[in-house]
C-alpha cells in the first residue's frame, strides 16, 4: 500500500448529489495488509465551511488567509474494537437531516434594505471572505498510536 500506511479503506455509493432528507446508502470496504489493533472502524458525514480572508500586511501587500470550520460531523460505528486483518465490506446508510442546511445562506430581504444588504454581501463576496461549503463522507480505521487509515468521499448537499 504504502511506506506507513496499514490498509486502505474506500467508500462506494450510487450517487455524489443529495438533498436534505434523503438517505446516504453505501458500502465502505476495508483492506488490512498486517493484523492491527484498532478501536472502531465508522464512517462519518462531515461538513465544513471555508472562509478566505483578504488582509493587507505592513508591507501593502495582499495576502489570502482561508480558515476552515467544521460544521456538521456525523459518525456511524461500522465495527468495534478488536484486531482487523484481511479485507471486509460494510453497509451503512445516514440519513441527511431535513434542516442540515439552515442557516448556512443569507437571508433574504426585499426593499431598499434588501438592495443595500445585496450589495454589501457582493462586496464581501469580492474580498474573499464569501463561504464555501464542503461535504463529504469519510471512511476511517481508528488505530490507537499509529497513523489511522482514511479515505474521504466528497458529495454535494443541496
Amino acid at each position: 500500500m504504502g511506506l506507513f500506511s496499514k490498509g486502505k479503506a474506500n467508500i462506494i455509493i450510487a450517487k455524489s448529489n443529495f438533498y436534505p432528507g434523503e438517505t446516504i446508502a453505501g458500502t465502505a470496504t476495508l483492506v488490512v495488509d498486517k493484523p492491527a489493533l484498532a478501536s472502531e472502524f465508522s464512517v462519518s458525514l462531515i461538513g465544513e465551511r471555508k472562509t478566505t480572508i483578504r488582509r493587507r500586511n505592513s508591507n501593502g501587500q495582499y495576502t489570502n488567509e482561508t480558515e476552515t470550520t467544521r460544521i456538521y460531523d456525523y459518525k456511524q460505528q461500522l465495527d468495534g474494537e478488536r484486531e482487523y486483518s484481511g479485507s471486509k465490506e460494510y453497509s451503512f446508510a445516514i440519513k441527511i437531516p431535513e434542516d442540515i442546511l439552515a442557516g448556512l445562506q443569507p437571508p433574504t430581504t426585499g426593499g431598499a434594505g434588501g438592495a443595500l444588504l445585496q450589495f454589501a454581501q457582493t462586496a464581501a463576496n469580492l474580498m474573499g471572505s464569501a463561504p464555501r461549503y464542503n461535504w463529504y463522507l469519510q471512511a476511517t480505521l481508528d488505530i490507537p498510536k499509529s497513523l489511522d487509515v482514511n479515505k474521504k468521499t466528497d458529495i454535494t448537499i443541496g
